[in-house]
């Protein structure tokens, strides 16, 4: 049980940097943009990958232009 809370721990942390991440790199005023994911956090992201699937609608205005119809 122990492990299951480290691993969900380690999931919301590596989940929080990478949004942080992108945040940085859409932030204006120029500058660089330094990585803020630690070697960890990058393989678990890997592991996860995008999860998000987009919900079907055949009555949606743009179903046929998205080819989901």
């Amino acid at each position: 049980m122990l492990f299951l809370k480290a691993y969900d721990n380690m999931k919301k942390s590596a989940k929080k940097a990478a949004a942080d991440n992108k945040v940085s790199i859409l932030k204006t005023g120029g500058g660089t943009f330094e990585a803020q994911l630690t070697p960890t956090e990058e393989k678990l992201l890997t592991m996860l990958g995008n999860r998000a699937t987009p919900l079907t609608n055949a009555y949606d205005s743009d179903a046929k232009f998205s080819g989901t119809v």
